[in-house]
């Protein structure tokens, strides 16, 4: 279907009918090139970082990490985040375990996270600045220095560790910052722990997507079976720490991604009208805009084959119709003697005369 006749996607029930320049017409809380659909909020983008120079994170976004502190972290078990901060960058420093969790749980997210590892390196494989995001604690983006370093591909920089490898290997050298950007989509599970919706994660690394709306397995897992296992719709964002060689960490943060606003639907009044009136005004209608519309009458409504789709029409007057999926509308005209003579149609903002052949 033409996009340039379609209402805006997201809205998915249409409401109320309106009179506009006497045309009957069927209007959504926010029609097509409505003023009234709400703005975007204004978001300053921030500043993006170079080698030298952190950035400056969104205006509407979390910080996580800004250099000064660990305010939004906690350790593992609950306690104060026990991770050095060396001129202003956080170090994961070599242990087994020892992660850090946010103080604040997240779902649905823009994730922006920037690293480095050591130069020059040590170690090889995934003993080679290995580190991980852990969406929900859950569902891992690896870090590792992967740059002229052989490891298995779904463990490399950018995997979803033990699913699937990144399209590309985008990895800088070691001791050059890189980046992740992540949008993910949290799962969500019925009642009984089912899953009704996977999660789902698009990854870019230093700028390039190496993943693309991918649909995740389940839970990571090193060596086990990778399953989805029920949990609440918001959990804390993890950053691991591994006993190998230690990552270094800046300006990490988090924006919370919404759901655009639906409008409420409200009840279209529509009226019916007796089939003789209905088969009067079937016919053909000479458009002034070179269009040729074929009124038909299917049942109880009226039919217009309109920009290749079959489009219903629905009476809210006697001479008054209107389409309940489209911001269509037309008027009938009759003459003095009550005999139709042609029609007044109106789509989104445009409003054509047509004369019925006789």
């Amino acid at each position: 279907m033409n996009k340039n006749y379609l209402i805006i996607a997201t809205i998915l029930v249409f409401s109320v009918l309106i009179m506009h320049n006497n045309i009957a017409q069927v209007s959504p809380e926010w029609k097509q090139h409505d003023m009234s659909y709400p703005a975007p909020p204004t978001v300053d983008p921030g500043k993006v970082s170079t080698q030298d120079n952190v950035g400056i994170a969104p205006s509407d976004a979390i910080v996580l990490f800004d250099g000064k502190n660990l305010d939004q972290w906690r350790s593992m078990d609950g306690s104060p985040a026990d991770w050095k901060i060396e001129h202003g960058l956080l170090v994961a420093e070599k242990g087994s375990g020892g992660g850090i969790r946010t103080i604040q749980s997240f779902g649905n997210i823009q994730l922006h996270v920037e690293w480095v590892t050591p130069n020059p390196p040590d170690g090889v494989g995934q003993r080679r600045g290995n580190n991980g995001i852990q969406i929900m604690g859950k569902y891992e983006v690896q870090i590792l220095d992967s740059y002229k370093s052989a490891t298995f591909p779904d463990g490399q920089a950018a995997a979803i560790y033990s699913q699937f490898p990144p399209r590309v290997n985008a990895s800088r050298p070691p001791g050059e910052w890189q980046t992740y950007d992540i949008i993910f989509r949290a799962p969500s599970f019925d009642v009984n722990g089912n899953v009704k919706k996977k999660a789902i994660i698009t990854v870019l690394h230093n700028g390039i997507l190496v993943h693309d709306h991918v649909e995740l397995k389940g839970v990571h897992s090193w060596m086990g079976k990778i399953k989805y296992e029920a949990h609440p719709e918001k959990l804390p964002l993890v950053l691991q720490r591994e006993p190998c060689t230690p990552v270094k960490f800046r300006n990490i943060w988090i924006r919370e991604l919404n759901q655009l606003p639906i409008p409420n639907p409200i009840a279209i009044p529509e009226i019916s009208l007796s089939l003789q009136v209905l088969d009067d005004y079937t016919g053909t209608y000479n458009m002034q805009n070179g269009r040729t519309f074929v009124v038909k009458r299917e049942n109880n409504l009226l039919v217009i084959n309109l920009f290749g789709s079959k489009r219903l029409f629905y009476a809210s007057s006697e001479l008054d119709f209107f389409a309940k999926d489209i911001d269509f509308a037309f008027r009938m005209k009759l003459d003095n003697d009550g005999k139709v003579i042609g029609m007044i149609f109106r789509f989104i903002d445009e409003e054509v005369e047509g004369i019925k052949e006789k």
